[in-house]
C-alpha cells in the first residue's frame, strides 16, 4: 500500500463537497477574502486532552503556505495558522518538515497528528485520512491588460476576446464548458499564457487565482496586467479548497480543529493570515 499511497498523495485531485455555481451567473464577487469557515453548525466549546503535544507534519518550500525565513525559522500561512491552533486549543506543538508525498503516510503510521502543507481534499485519499474543513477557497480568474478598459466578461461579450489558458488543465476545461464563445489560445506552459498577453498576442488570461495574483505582484509581470472580474469558485472544476488532514478515524481531534477554525473565523483572524500572506487579493 505505501508506494501506491504515496503516488495517490501526490496528486491533486478534488472532493467536490460544495454544489456548482451557475455558468449563467457572473463570478463571485468579493470585497473580503473568501473564507470558508463561516462558524456555523459547530461547537464553539473547544474541549480536548491538553496533556498531550500535536504534531504538526509540513512539507518543504512552499510559499505562501511554508518557507524558511532568513532566520533559520519556519515561517509561511500555514506555520503561523498551526501556532494559532496551538494557543486556542492549549496544546504544546511541533512542526516537522518531510517531502510532501511522506505526509499522508506519517499520519497512517501515527508519527504525526496533522497534515498542514496547503492540503487540498483528494479522493484518492478518502478511506486513509480525514480533513478539516476547508480554510482557504481557490478558484479561477480572468486578468487583462492594465490598458483594458472593457467591462466583465460574460457569454456574449467575450466572444472577440482572445484568452490564453494552459493546456490540459482544468482552467481550460471551465473556460469550454461556461464560455463557449471565447476564442481560446492553449499554451503548453503557464508562463507562456501570461507572457503572451504582456506582449499584446492575446487579450486576457485565465488561470489559476492564487498564482496569478503572485505574479500580478512580482516583477516579471511588470505592471503590465490586472485582474477583471471575480473568482470564479466551481468546485467541480477548482476543488473544494485547502484544508488540514488528519488519521481517518481521529474524530475527536478532527472537530477541535474546526471548532478552533471556527472561532478564528469569527474573531477575524483567519482574515488577518491571509491579508498578511497574499498582500494582493486573489478573491
Amino acid at each position: 500500500m505505501g508506494k501506491s499511497f504515496q503516488n495517490s498523495f501526490s496528486i491533486f485531485l478534488f472532493i467536490f463537497l460544495l454544489p456548482a455555481y451557475s455558468f449563467a451567473q457572473s463570478a463571485t464577487l468579493e470585497s473580503k477574502p473568501i473564507i470558508s469557515i463561516d462558524g456555523a453548525g459547530f461547537d464553539d466549546r473547544i474541549q480536548f486532552d491538553t496533556m498531550k503535544a500535536l504534531r504538526f507534519v509540513t512539507t518543504y518550500e512552499y510559499p505562501p503556505f511554508v518557507y524558511v525565513r532568513r532566520d533559520g525559522r519556519l515561517g509561511g500561512w500555514d506555520i503561523e495558522l498551526a501556532q494559532n491552533l496551538c494557543r486556542m486549543l492549549q496544546r504544546k506543538c511541533t512542526i516537522q518538515q518531510v517531502p510532501f508525498d511522506q505526509i499522508g503516510k506519517m499520519l497512517i503510521e501515527e508519527k504525526a497528528d496533522i497534515g498542514i502543507a496547503g492540503l487540498r481534499m483528494s479522493q484518492n485519499l478518502e478511506d486513509f485520512l480525514d480533513f478539516t474543513e476547508p480554510y482557504l477557497r481557490q478558484g479561477g480568474r480572468f486578468v487583462v491588460r492594465t490598458s483594458f478598459a472593457g467591462s466583465p466578461f460574460n457569454k456574449q461579450n467575450i466572444a472577440n476576446v482572445r484568452v490564453g489558458v494552459t493546456a490540459g488543465t482544468e482552467h481550460e476545461r471551465f473556460l469550454k464548458t461556461a464560455f463557449p464563445n471565447a476564442t481560446i489560445f492553449p499554451f503548453p506552459e503557464q508562463m507562456d499564457a501570461r507572457k503572451a498577453l504582456a506582449t499584446r498576442q492575446i487579450d486576457a488570461v485565465f488561470d489559476d487565482a492564487m498564482s496569478l495574483s503572485f505574479w500580478l505582484n512580482g516583477r516579471s509581470a511588470e505592471n503590465c496586467c490586472k485582474f477583471i472580474d471575480g473568482v470564479y469558485l466551481q468546485p467541480d472544476y477548482f476543488g473544494d479548497g485547502i484544508a488540514m488532514a488528519v488519521k481517518d478515524g481521529n474524530t475527536d481531534l478532527t472537530i477541535a480543529l474546526n471548532a478552533a477554525l471556527a472561532r478564528m473565523a469569527r474573531d477575524g483572524l483567519l482574515a488577518s493570515l491571509y491579508l498578511k500572506y497574499f498582500p494582493l487579493s486573489f478573491m
